[in-house]
């Protein structure tokens, strides 16, 4: 079954409170981490469109911090070109409204990590490099054909490819997640 898009409430009902407790997480000042979904959402209730890409994004890939996310403290110590691990059909469209940065870019999507101009403890990330090769094998074996029909990537490559990046994508990942929680107050 196709992964949910943020539009549609009527096929996953729990969107729309959903939807509801990340804006006021959001509006209260609170800090907001989004991945994937988690990302779409924030940028739907920040009033950006979120729609198809012209093709899905599977698989790994090169992105780049922008300006503002090499400047950002959630990205300190993150080098400006980093893999990034895909798996969505659907991404944030572009023009961004007033008081949102984009902070991470890619040839697959102009927008891979999102943030609020006045706030930065708000992120959303397009990207999961927080799976590794074992969720990589377990969403292949749940999702393979909504994953592989219109991406083009290759299973065994794409297995391959989660073994030998795991080190340092997890490396990369853990300081995000440190510079994050530092951000946010959390530790």
């Amino acid at each position: 079954m196709a992964p949910p898009n943020v539009d549609e409430d009527h096929r996953f009902p729990y969107l729309k409170p959903l939807k509801e407790l990340i804006l006021s997480t959001i509006k209260s000042g609170r800090a907001y981490l989004g991945f994937c979904l988690g990302h779409q959402l924030l940028a739907h209730v920040l009033g950006c469109r979120v729609g198809p890409l012209p093709q899905k994004s599977v698989g790994f890939i090169t992105g780049r911090l922008t300006p503002r996310g090499l400047v950002h403290p959630a990205f300190q110590g993150l080098p400006q070109h980093l893999e990034l691990f895909k798996w969505h059909g659907q991404g944030v469209q572009l023009p961004v409204p007033p008081g949102l940065a984009i902070l991470a870019t890619s040839a697959a999507a102009r927008v891979e990590a999102l943030g609020l101009l006045d706030n930065p403890r708000v992120v959303g990330l397009q990207f999961d490099n927080h799976a590794g090769s074992g969720d990589v094998r377990r969403w292949l074996e749940q999702d393979k054909e909504w994953a592989l029909s219109g991406s083009g990537p290759d299973p065994a490559g794409m297995l391959a490819r989660a073994g030998s990046v795991a080190p340092e994508m997890g490396r990369l990942f853990r300081r995000f997640l440190r510079n994050f929680c530092l951000t946010a107050g959390f530790c």
